[in-house]
């Protein structure tokens, strides 16, 4: 929120221009940190490998803070837009857009089968199409899953 205090409210002065006095009074008294005056100017601080290592190392997987049943990113989107998440197969290479058929079941599809049908949540006609293909990917990936051959 540009141009407001932590309240959501401008602060008294908002749009007022300052004069030069209060100008030159605030080039006088703050510090000049560009450049060489910058403290950090010419360390050129890197992390070595070893130290790129521990971290990478500390944030895979089920360390990092996102990590639910390795759906992070999914979990987080879905709880973002206020909808549950409850998928009824695993994501794979093939597998691998989360396609909400209501407010809390997903089913992952092929992420081209998802782009291709224009959809909404809020409009349920033109969810229909996509449902009915989901719910056809999932079962043909359940008896492959189970090795049923005959259906």
């Amino acid at each position: 929120m540009h141009g407001h205090n932590q309240r959501g409210k401008r602060p008294s002065n908002y749009g007022k221009p300052m004069s030069e006095e209060q100008k030159e009074k605030l080039r006088k008294n703050h510090a000049d940190v560009s450049g060489e005056n910058n403290p950090m100017f010419g360390t050129h601080r890197v992390h070595s490998e070893e130290t790129i290592e521990k971290m990478r190392e500390s944030h895979i997987g089920d360390k990092n803070a996102f990590w639910i049943d390795g759906l992070g990113n999914e979990r987080g989107s879905a709880t973002h837009r206020g909808l549950n998440f409850y998928p009824l197969n695993k994501k794979t290479k093939i597998a691998n857009s989360p396609h909400h058929i209501d407010d809390d079941v997903v089913i992952f599809i092929p992420r081209e089968m998802h782009k291709k049908y224009y959809h909404r949540r809020d409009k349920p006609e033109t969810m229909k199409k996509l449902n009915e293909l989901a719910f056809e990917f999932y079962t043909i990936q359940w008896f492959e899953e189970h090795n049923i051959k005959d259906w």
